[in-house]
């Protein structure tokens, strides 16, 4: 059964198994391999599935990491298989950090863009290089997560921004009756 689901340039392009974009995900290396991705897709797809809604996780999401393994498997040679679900995880990511930065306009841009880069680095940044990892196709899942958070913005604006509650600034003010020893 394995056999059938990681991805070549070869198996994709050349033979015509196109399914093998999507299976690709189904299949890993090793345990540690699986357990890495696992994971962070758990992680993820449960944060872009509660603040972002059913759409985007996972219908979106999945469409979106069949062509990012169609355009990690352009860039490699024939016989190079890919397999893992790391393109997903990445896409995933960078969705996050994309909507992140256009949503939250409680602070300056430059913070928030800060901020997903520092948050992004901290999760996504390898803490070795191993030959086998594509990280070409986790820059590739990155790159089109960020396109597809700010399509996705675009399109659902006013629904996502709905849902966005500031306390009104005069219940920021303090009053007279206020407990004192409570700030200090």
């Amino acid at each position: 059964m394995a056999v059938f689901l990681p991805a070549s340039k070869f198996l994709v392009f050349t033979k015509g198994e196109y399914y093998r974009a999507l299976t690709t995900n189904l299949i890993h290396s090793d345990l540690k391999h699986l357990i890495s991705n696992s994971y962070m897709l758990f992680f993820l797809g449960i944060l872009i599935y509660n603040s972002f809604g059913f759409l985007l996780f996972p219908f979106l999401s999945l469409a979106f990491s069949i062509l990012v393994t169609l355009i990690s498997l352009t860039s490699y040679p024939e016989h190079n298989i890919l397999l893992g679900a790391s393109g997903l995880v990445y896409l995933l990511g960078g969705c996050w950090a994309s909507i992140y930065v256009l949503l939250d306009t409680r602070i300056s841009i430059f913070l928030r863009i800060f901020k997903a880069i520092a948050v992004s680095l901290i999760i996504f940044w390898p803490q070795t290089l191993v030959r086998e990892v594509s990280y070409r196709t986790h820059a590739i899942g990155f790159i089109v997560g960020i396109i597809t958070g700010i399509i996705y913005f675009l399109i659902k604006r006013k629904y996502l921004k709905s849902f966005e509650e500031f306390a009104p600034p005069e219940e920021l003010i303090l009053d007279d009756q206020s407990d004192p020893e409570f700030f200090e």
